[in-house]
Formats: structure tokens, sequence, C-alpha cells
């Protein structure tokens, strides 16, 4: 086995990460109205290493798709092989394991339920990724509940059901978005996704206008004394920023179209060169990031 380390950093897909390490904080400070304490720390590490499993997992069983979609890719390029890429999931697993023994019993489950999850989605004999909801289902579930709930194994006080749907119904509208990367081999293999289902520019509308709607009805619930009144401006702020970052990921969602127009007219060997990996994953992530983000810190304002 020889590689570099950013053929480590590339397996590891270090933007899903972000997800990981914000996601638990932002949740702590929603229901402690405080930074977090140390006790976060090995929560984040073992969340971390656990994303790191599911994303080297999904490369190798989407390795064909990828010589089409993502040729850079270590797997394709290359740079690792199906097997290697096998042993540092196996590693990030067990390590992940290993400290969830030094946290508590409900971060145990909730990481068994991380990973049985996970297998399900990336299992080729499951194969639930055909599935129309597979993507958004498992963002709900891995990028929203799971790192509330294990923030809350550390907080174990009164549970903020409100937050909790609203974090995971974030991460269900944001984990939408990464089924444009792979929509023209999707389509040919008949995986189903919002996507392929109503257009690239359909859904990049729908997932835009969804999170909006989300947004405001948070902040309505705040301005009704719902939730808090120290949310309002949270709200107000989060619904901007969306608007502001809704321009770009339109722009990305775009260029996705566009290349896809013209895949009819090249050669098998020129797709490489056309096909790339798009921002508008990126950017719709980052802004649910920063939505988060904002909603932790007003609640310790």
């Amino acid at each position: 086995m020889k590689f570099d380390l950013q053929t480590l950093i590339d397996l590891s897909t270090p933007q899903y990460l972000l997800v990981s390490i914000i996601s638990p904080i932002t949740a702590y400070m929603v229901m402690a109205r405080q930074l977090p304490t140390i006790e976060i720390i090995p929560i984040i590490i073992s969340l971390s290493l656990a994303v790191i499993w599911f994303n080297i997992m999904n490369m190798i069983f989407d390795a064909e798709l990828d010589k089409l979609s993502k040729p850079n890719r270590p797997i394709p390029a290359g740079k690792v092989t199906r097997k290697e890429a096998a042993f540092i999931a196996t590693i990030s697993m067990a390590l992940s394991l290993i400290i969830c023994i030094f946290t508590n019993l409900l971060f145990f489950a909730l990481l068994i339920v991380f990973f049985l999850v996970g297998h399900f989605y990336n299992s080729p004999r499951i194969n639930f990724k055909k599935h129309l909801l597979a993507s958004s289902t498992t963002g709900i579930i891995l990028y929203g509940a799971i790192p509330f709930l294990m923030a809350y194994s550390i907080y174990n006080q009164e549970l903020p059901i409100i937050f909790l749907v609203f974090f995971s119904i974030l991460s269900f509208i944001i984990a939408n978005s990464k089924d444009f990367e792979d929509y023209e081999e999707e389509k040919k293999l008949k995986i189903s996704s919002f996507p392929i289902k109503f257009g690239i520019e359909k859904t990049a509308k729908l997932l835009i206008l969804s999170l909006i709607v989300l947004l405001a009805i948070l902040t309505t619930m705040s301005a009704f004394g719902i939730i808090e009144s120290r949310y309002l401006i949270a709200g107000f702020l989060s619904i901007l920023i969306s608007l502001m970052l809704s321009t770009p990921f339109w722009n990305e969602a775009k260029k996705i179209r566009y290349k896809q127009i013209i895949i009819s007219e090249l050669k098998r060997d020129e797709l490489k060169t056309i096909i790339t990996q798009s921002d508008a994953v990126t950017i719709f992530m980052i802004s649910g990031v920063i939505i988060q983000i904002i909603y932790g810190f007003a609640s310790i304002i």
C-alpha cells in the first residue's frame, strides 16, 4: 500500500467532515445555551471517523460510476485500489468504535445506527440508493438526527424536539443536492432521484424554496412565541444568507444541466474532460452549516 497524504484527504472528502464537526457543536449550543465542554471532543472525533468510513465505502461501491462522472477520485484515478480503500474504511470504523467506548451508551447506540444505515445505503445487495428518497432519508438520519442526538447524549436533559426536527429537515433538504453530482450516469443505471425525476433546474428551485420555507416557518414560530424571540433575528439572517447563496448554487446547478445537454454530442473518451464534480453540493451544504452556526450562537447570546 503506497499512496500520499493527499489521497487520504481525497478519500475522506473533508467537506462532509465539516458537518460532523459543526452539527454536534451547534446542537449542543441550542440545547445547553452555552459552548460545549471537552466532553464533545470524543463525539466529534468518533463521528468524523464514521463519516470517513461512510464516504470511503460510498466511493468503493460507486467506483465504476465514478470512472465517468468523477474520474479524478482516488479509486478511478488508480491512486488506491478498492481493497486498500476498504482497509482504510475498516480502520476508520474500528477507531470510531474504540473512541466510542469512552463516551456513553446512547452515543454507542447512535453510532451503531449510523453504521447500519450507512451499510444499507451503500450495499449493492440492498440497493437502497436506487430509491427516490434514498439520499434525503440517509441525510436526515446520518447528518441531521444522529449528530443532534449525539450532542444530547452528553447534555442529557430536556430534548428540544422543535430543533431536532429543524436540524433533521435541514439535512433532508441539503442531502438532495448530492444527487446532482452523478446525474447522467445514475440516469443510465435507472437510479431514482429528484434531479432525474423532475430535472436539475426544477430540483434546484425546489431545494431553494424548501430551505426558505423551512426557515420562514421557524422564524414565524419565533415571532408568535412558540420558540424564544431570540431566534427571530437568527431566522431573518438565515433567510438572507440562504438567498445570497442561492445564486451561486443555482449557477452551479445550471452548469450541470448545460454539460448534460452536450454529452450526447461527445464521444466516450471525451466525457472525462467535460464531466466534473459540481460545486453546487458544496455551496448548498455550506449554507446549511452557516444556518446551524447562526442558530447555535443565537442560543448562547
